[in-house]
């Protein structure tokens, strides 16, 4: 059989197919006949990074020593709920991520407070959970930001990791950060 019948099927069905079809087509030929490889595809696909991260927090109008500081804070809440095999798993979905817990920001200069800061310093004392998630509202406090800011920070890392290749640090972190708000 002659190359020349197969080139006009090829070309014909190239030049009538919309250019979506088109392309999708043409991966699929090249894919059968070993011209190019997914592997390829898959390496140029972006991946998330504490980078990437830290960038989409600054539409909330903080410095960058306060995402560093906030997200670190919330990085370590998350590093210290999670086993170490489950965190080795985030570090290698979200890289940078064992870096930034250089950046947790240094409560332990800070006085008890009175009120309900002094409660929860109090109530702490017998819960583990209680304890963690007040020091992540300390550091907040101590690098200025509310405690407020804690649930959009946690708003903004969902959103980002709400991508194909964020989907597994991102339920990681979910798992965590569900002791945090609930």
């Amino acid at each position: 059989m002659s190359t020349k019948p197969i080139a006009l099927l090829l070309s014909s069905a190239l030049l009538f197919s919309a250019p979506s079809h088109a392309e999708g087509w043409l991966e699929s030929l090249k894919s059968m006949l070993g011209i190019g490889t997914s592997e390829s595809q898959e390496a140029e696909q972006p991946q998330a990074s504490i980078e990437g991260l830290m960038a989409s927090l600054k539409s909330l109008g903080v410095t960058e020593a306060q995402i560093q500081g906030g997200l670190a804070a919330i990085m370590n809440f998350v590093s210290n709920n999670i086993s170490s095999e489950e965190f080795n798993q985030l570090a290698e979905a979200l890289p940078g991520s064992k870096e930034l817990l250089d950046a947790v920001p240094d409560i332990s200069q800070l006085k008890s407070g009175s009120g309900l800061s002094g409660l929860l310093d109090k109530a702490s004392e017998y819960s583990d959970t209680l304890k963690a998630a007040n020091d992540v509202k300390k550091q907040f406090e101590v690098i200025g930001l509310s405690p407020e800011m804690i649930g959009q920070y946690t708003t903004k890392i969902q959103e980002y990791l709400d991508t194909p290749e964020g989907a597994q640090a991102k339920q990681i972190i979910q798992d965590s950060l569900s002791k945090l708000l609930g």
